[in-house]
């Protein structure tokens, strides 16, 4: 039976946990921003939000919506979590559903971005724009993409085959 690499296992635990954050931040704006009295909890996305323009947008409807979705993604990511060691055969398929949704959301995202001519990251200096953008953005991209690789390469990897050794008299 495949057992999840202790590495996606940290992933998705981690990450999980920055999401659960990030979910935070944005259902409670405008109490998590600036003047709110959850501010104290996210002050890194004061600067976060100069950066993303659209995590500032209260209106912004996408960014609301993905924060949803992010409840869903995580509680997959805990499922996986839990069922591995609970030694369950269907782990590897609640991670690679919930890697699934996290590469796919991450590419919509970044790619709203670019369709609409960077308008919610075109403000930035290069520095900033590496450092708080595609740095982070770019670890949401690269690990959940390496996790389902690996995944699926273990899918695909032959397993020995038992048979029972018959004796002929």
């Amino acid at each position: 039976m495949y057992r999840l690499p202790v590495w996606i296992l940290l992933w998705l635990f981690i990450s999980s946990l920055v999401v659960f954050w990030d979910v935070s931040f944005v259902l409670l704006r405008p109490r998590s921003m600036k003047g709110g009295d959850l501010f104290w909890l996210y002050t890194p996305y004061e600067l976060y939000i100069e950066v993303d323009r659209a995590y500032g947008d209260l209106k912004n409807t996408f960014v609301i919506s993905q924060s949803y979705l992010n409840i869903l993604e995580n509680i997959l990511n805990f499922i996986a979590i839990f069922t591995h060691f609970l030694h369950s055969p269907s782990s590897p398929l609640f991670a690679l559903t919930g890697l699934s949704m996290t590469l796919g959301k991450t590419i919509l995202y970044t790619l709203m971005d670019v369709v609409c001519g960077f308008c919610h990251t075109k403000e930035n200096s290069i520095n900033n724009l590496i450092l708080f953008y595609i740095i982070p953005n770019g670890m949401w991209l690269l690990m959940p993409f390496l996790s389902i690789v690996s995944i699926f390469l273990n899918f695909f990897k032959p397993t020995p085959k038992t048979t029972k050794n018959k004796k002929k008299d």
